[in-house]
Formats: C-alpha cells, sequence, structure tokens
C-alpha cells in the first residue's frame, strides 16, 4: 500500500490539468459544494480520498486549529438551518494544510474526507489519528425483552428490562 501512495506522489509531481472549471460544476444539483470538483479547481489535479465515520467533528475541529493553526493556509464553511433546531449550524468546513490536504468536515453526519495527492502520508496519517481521537462512542442500550401474552382484549406485547445478575465466583 506504501508504494500505491508513493507512486501516485510521483507520477503527480508534474501534473497539472488542463480542464477549467466554472463555478457552476463546483457545486451538485442541491446547492451543495461537489468536493473533488473544488479539489479540482483549487489544485488543478484529481486526489486520493480517505473518509473517517461517526467522529465529533466539532471537536475535532477545535483539535486541529490548536494543533495545526500554523499549517492551515484556507478555510471555508457553510452553515444551515437543520429542521427542529434554534440556530443555525455549520453543514461543511473545508480546511486546507500542507501543500495539498484538504479536509471536509460534515458535522451533521459526522464524517470527514481528507483529501490530498502529493502531501506526505506519515503527516496525513498523524492527523488521521489526532481525528480518531474524536470518534463517537456506541451507546449501551439497556437490554429489555418483550412477551406476547393473550390479555383481557387479546394479544398484547408486554416489555421488561433484563438485568445482569450480580456473581461473585
Amino acid at each position: 500500500m506504501g508504494q500505491l501512495a508513493k507512486l501516485s506522489a510521483e507520477r503527480c509531481k508534474d501534473l497539472k490539468t488542463s480542464v477549467k472549471l466554472n463555478a457552476d460544476k463546483l457545486f451538485n444539483g442541491d446547492g451543495d459544494v461537489s468536493t473533488p470538483n473544488l479539489y479540482l479547481a483549487y489544485f488543478g489535479y484529481i486526489p486520493n480520498v480517505l473518509e473517517e465515520i461517526k467522529i465529533n467533528c466539532l471537536r475535532a475541529i477545535d483539535w486541529l486549529m490548536n494543533t495545526y493553526s500554523g499549517e492551515i493556509t484556507d478555510c471555508h464553511y457553510s452553515k444551515r438551518h437543520f429542521m427542529g433546531r434554534k440556530v443555525d449550524e455549520y453543514e461543511f468546513i473545508y480546511c486546507t494544510l500542507f501543500e495539498d490536504l484538504m479536509l471536509l468536515f460534515n458535522p451533521h453526519n459526522s464524517r470527514i474526507h481528507l483529501l490530498f495527492r502529493k502531501t506526505d502520508r506519515e503527516k496525513v496519517q498523524a492527523i488521521i489519528d489526532g481525528i480518531r481521537k474524536f470518534k463517537m462512542k456506541r451507546r449501551k442500550k439497556a437490554n429489555s425483552i418483550s412477551l406476547l401474552v393473550n390479555g383481557s382484549s387479546g394479544l398484547e406485547t408486554s416489555s421488561m428490562t433484563v438485568t445482569r445478575p450480580k456473581l461473585t465466583i
């Protein structure tokens, strides 16, 4: 896998696209920015893409801003009003770092995309390791069981919680 990243970086060293994107190509049908097209317009070549899921994006972006504040070259964001919320919230946050690393934070879906081509893989991995500290943990659900019983008005379900026995052996 390391050879693939090395080959990708070597081949891309002098690669520039001759395609210029119109501003309308930066947006998809929903009016959201198309991340690969933004990267292509910004850096001029097709990126490698990594995705991290179930990440607390707001805590991760705070960590990134504190840890890599000197390396961040640009930031963009979009905010919108989500149903059932009282204030506008971040929908997407874009940050560029190093030579050509772009991070897309999607707090609403708890996802982060990392797009890069020439940036050293060790630098990218260091950021991934830092971001993974903010992985959301699964909540433990209370164990429960439902029984089908014959009630006065026909069949009914009766639910009860299952508790762990306290055993000391």
